[in-house]
This record gives structure tokens, C-alpha cells and sequence, in this order.
């Protein structure tokens, strides 16, 4: 049975920013396609075995909930499985040097 994948609206503006940074800094629009498709074939293959990827420790302790964690290049998402919903919730993508540290 298949998990659900479900995008958080904060994600998807930040997934908006980045292709806007993208265009505005004059990269082909082949290339942000291709950036684009790869980004959304890799989470549309969450739909099933979502828990390959690891639990991230630091975005655990700073919500109160496993999540965990896909490196895509220079990005991480940040994503949270609800068994009891068959549903994998996406919520945070960001370039990896802003990433926060836990204290």
C-alpha cells in the first residue's frame, strides 16, 4: 500500500524561492527543468518506502518529532511519516548551509 505525500504550503514556497532564484539568476530554463523534475520524481518515489532515508536528529529534537532527511545536491528536505495516515508530510526544504543547529 502506497503513502500519501503531502506538501506543506511553507515547503512549497520554498521550493518557489529557490526557482526563483534560479530564473533570476539567468539559468537556463533547461536546466531549472531538469533541477525541477528531478526534485519532484525523488519525492513522488516516497510514496513508497518513505523510511529509507535517515532520521535526521537535529530537525527531531527541534520539532518534537521524527523526521527525517534527503540530501538533493546542495538542498536538504526534511520530511515526517505518519503510519497511522500512510502518509509522508513534507516540510521544510533549504539550502544546506542554513541549516540550524539543535543547543
Amino acid at each position: 500500500m502506497k503513502y500519501r505525500v503531502v506538501f506543506a504550503p511553507s515547503f512549497v514556497m520554498d521550493v518557489r524561492n529557490q526557482l526563483a532564484f534560479m530564473t533570476d539568476q539567468a539559468v537556463a530554463a533547461v536546466v531549472v527543468q531538469k533541477w525541477f523534475g528531478s526534485l519532484y520524481r525523488l519525492l513522488d518515489a516516497l510514496e513508497e518506502m518513505p523510511k529509507r532515508y535517515p532520521v535526521d536528529r537535529i530537525q527531531t529534537v527541534l520539532v518534537g518529532r521524527e523526521t527525517r532527511k534527503i540530501v538533493f545536491g546542495d538542498y536538504l528536505v526534511f520530511y515526517q511519516v505518519d503510519e497511522s495516515r500512510r502518509q509522508v508530510d513534507l516540510v521544510t526544504f533549504i539550502h544546506g548551509a542554513r541549516r540550524r543547529e539543535a543547543n
